[in-house]
């Protein structure tokens, strides 16, 4: 994130398991990361 507003997902998938992670980064002053499985 180069930005002073960013955000990234990512996703997949092994047998038996789905994997979902989003990173949100607000004015560089917040972090929140999500993990969805």
């Amino acid at each position: 994130m180069k930005s002073m507003t960013g955000f990234g997902t990512s996703a997949g998938a092994i047998p038996n398991l789905d994997i979902e992670i989003s990173v949100k980064s607000i004015n560089g002053r917040f972090l929140d990361v999500r993990f969805h499985l």
